[in-house]
């Protein structure tokens, strides 16, 4: 690079070295820091060595990688392009498998469809299927609050199916004798109504309040089954922790409210979020349309409201 830049300057005067270097792309520092390290002799140039074709795996080493890879589905994932599969390929040459570098494995792997498989999750950590009705799985939590100068703690029960906050309520204390009379009262709400044995399940993050005996022996002397999520995955319960959210972005609570009026926010927040407030995992209905009411038939009448406001609109402006 330095010897054209001296020829560019030698064939033609008239630019400058700044319009030179800028035609090459080449940042007038870089080219005076190369000039300088070529005066002290320090300026060698880059040698590339081409890379050579590798020797192809054998048969035998193909069929002692895939078995392998088969035989230690956890080592071998992820087994990416970016890994190259390099725990399995150094995992192999250790035990004498077969000494391949880990492109050459991750290639024999890529071409017997075997990237990035590995044994199935056990029953208990696969997720569950969505509630397909009411009442089927309730989820459940705690979320702190601070007014009057001290902690209050707000325990919630949520429908999976509809996300109809079934109870809310304020406590004083997180003790589990509260909590359990808190859950008990969201059971009543149900009133008569007829339910599957073992429902609803009640899905919770496994706090002190849900591990208990006696939290147990409610949750069967009610007749629901209990849930709990897997450890530090809130994702298990994400529900009950969107609704916190929205709690905390939407209810005011001010430091020197009273017991009595944030348990009317919620009350009344309750009441709107369950039948006022369109969801767009509900197809943007309200919850108590799926909880109690006939979501398809209210999705049918949108349509037809729509062609009645279209023509109530021509008839104004051709009036």
């Amino acid at each position: 690079m330095l010897t054209t830049v001296e020829r560019a300057q030698r064939w033609c005067p008239e630019p400058t070295l700044w319009e030179i270097c800028q035609q090459l792309g080449l940042p007038r520092a870089t080219f005076y820091r190369w000039r300088d390290r070529q005066a002290e002799g320090q300026l060698v140039d880059q040698v590339t060595t081409p890379n050579r074709q590798a020797v192809p795996p054998t048969p035998a080493e193909v069929t002692a990688v895939r078995g392998y890879a088969q035989d230690h589905p956890l080592l071998g994932y992820p087994c990416l392009p970016q890994g190259k599969c390099k725990r399995l390929a150094w995992a192999m040459a250790d035990e004498d498998v077969a000494g391949l570098r880990p492109w050459m494995v991750y290639q024999v792997l890529a071409e017997g469809s075997l990237l990035g498989r590995r044994q199935p999750a056990p029953e208990e950590l696969r997720r569950p299927a969505p509630a397909d009705h009411p009442d089927q799985r309730w989820h459940t939590d705690l979320m702190m609050l601070y007014f009057s100068r001290r902690w209050f703690w707000l325990v919630d029960v949520i429908d999976a199916h509809s996300r109809y906050l079934v109870h809310c309520e304020v406590l004083l204390t997180a003790r589990a004798n509260e909590v359990q009379v808190a859950a008990q009262r969201a059971v009543e709400s149900l009133g008569g109504r007829e339910r599957q044995p073992g429902e609803p399940e009640i899905v919770h993050d496994g706090g002190p309040q849900y591990v208990s005996r006696d939290w147990r022996l409610f949750a069967q002397s009610v007749g629901m089954t209990d849930v709990r999520t897997m450890p530090y995955h809130p994702q298990s319960n994400g529900r009950d922790e969107r609704v916190h959210r929205t709690i905390r972005e939407e209810v005011p609570v001010e430091a020197d409210d009273t017991l009595y009026e944030v348990q009317q926010r919620i009350e009344d927040f309750r009441v709107y979020y369950n039948e006022r407030r369109p969801h767009s995992a509900l197809r943007y209905l309200r919850p108590v349309d799926y909880y109690r009411g006939d979501p398809e038939a209210r999705l049918a009448e949108r349509p037809a409201k729509l062609r009645q406001a279209a023509e109530a609109r021509r008839a104004y402006w051709h009036s």
